[in-house]
């Protein structure tokens, strides 16, 4: 049945106006896209719920699962396991340094010291001198001064002196107060100068002058020189106790053969040159005096020339010795301007000297 009804028919009409009219008002600007009902909805017809605000809080995604399920939380940073002790807010090695204070100081040859009162060096630890740090291979302390060592070797300066290198010592004969120098020559100690010890009898100063004893010393017979009388010097004393004193300072003795030979064979080569003094030797023999021995040519007294005589001095000095060679010679040591130390006339001739005669003696420390 075909519909005609003029009513109905407008109301077809007015609904394709209102159609019309929507898509001319389209964003799209035209009405190409009548035919998709879909292209009428743009993006912003879809609904797209707001953003949370900042002020929103934050939940922190879950701790992974440990394969247990159950989270453990990581162990902390391990601490130092150094149990080295601590100076001054540092560490340091014990068995090397130790804790002075706030400082950390190296060991002295592995041993701890007071560095106010001590100081190191060469891996020993010496007290400090006077408050003060030195040089101990050249320096020694005394009492609190700095002192230089004498050829290598400390002394004491209020007994000692040092004389070119060489430790002189000094002690005194109570018998008339008169000072002596001593030296210290290998295992002896040897008077650094002669005999200068008057006696009643049977001695006598160099040319019979008195300043030559001062600058020599005495010179005794055999028999004076022993602490004998007289008869000995033309009989047998055969000697046999060791060290024996004659006119020697108590504590001294006059030297044996076998002592004059331990202080050559000490010495070794020259031992003359070494022995005598550096000056007061005629003929180019003066010595080297390398031990402080200081050995000059007082001479002799010859026995029974008028008024005695005087021969060689300033230009030989001899000294006795205890052995005898017989009942009237006894041996001795000899030196001279041009030759060295040596037993007078070491020959099939003469071995020996005159008892009788007048040498110097040197004593040597018991």
């Amino acid at each position: 049945m075909k519909i005609t009804h003029p009513v109905f028919l407008m109301a077809i009409f007015a609904t394709g106006l209102m159609l019309f009219a929507c898509s001319s008002d389209s964003p799209s600007g035209g009405g190409d896209n009548l035919d998709d009902p879909l292209s009428e909805l743009s993006s912003s017809s879809i609904y797209t719920p707001p953003p949370e605000s900042s002020s929103s809080a934050h939940i922190p995604p879950p701790p992974p699962e440990s394969s247990s399920s159950t989270y453990i939380p990581p162990p902390p940073p391990p601490s130092s396991s150094s149990t080295n002790p601590v100076c001054g807010g540092n560490e340091y090695n014990p068995s090397t340094y130790f804790c002075s204070g706030n400082t950390i100081v190296a060991k002295c040859g592995g041993n701890e010291y007071n560095l106010s009162t001590q100081f190191c060096s060469g891996n020993a630890v010496y007290a400090k001198c006077g408050g003060n740090e030195y040089n101990p291979v050249t320096h020694f302390c005394s009492g609190s001064t700095i002192v230089a060592k004498c050829g290598g070797n400390t002394y004491n300066p209020s007994t000692q002196e040092c004389e070119s290198g060489i430790v002189i010592s000094f002690f005194t004969d109570t018998r008339d107060n008169r000072r002596y120098r001593t030296v210290d020559i290998g295992t002896q100690t040897w008077m650094a100068e002669n005999l200068n010890f008057n006696t009643a009898s049977g001695s006598k100063c160099p040319n019979n002058t008195a300043s030559n004893c001062t600058q020599y010393g005495r010179q005794y017979d055999w028999a004076t020189a022993m602490g004998l009388v007289s008869s000995y010097n033309t009989t047998l004393y055969n000697i046999a106790a060791a060290n024996h004193r004659g006119v020697c300072p108590a504590g001294w003795h006059l030297p044996t053969v076998a002592e004059w030979t331990t202080l050559t064979t000490f010495i070794g080569a020259n031992p003359g040159t070494k022995l005598k003094a550096t000056s007061g030797w005629p003929l180019g023999g003066n010595g080297t005096d390398n031990y402080g021995f200081k050995a000059l040519p007082a001479g002799y007294v010859e026995y029974g020339t008028f008024l005695d005589s005087y021969p060689d001095i300033g230009t030989r000095g001899l000294w006795w010795t205890v052995a005898e060679y017989n009942a009237n010679r006894a041996y001795n040591r000899m030196m001279s301007a041009d030759v060295g130390v040596y037993r007078y006339g070491d020959s099939s001739f003469d071995h020996s000297w005159t008892k009788r005669d007048m040498l110097s003696v040197r004593c040597v420390k018991d």
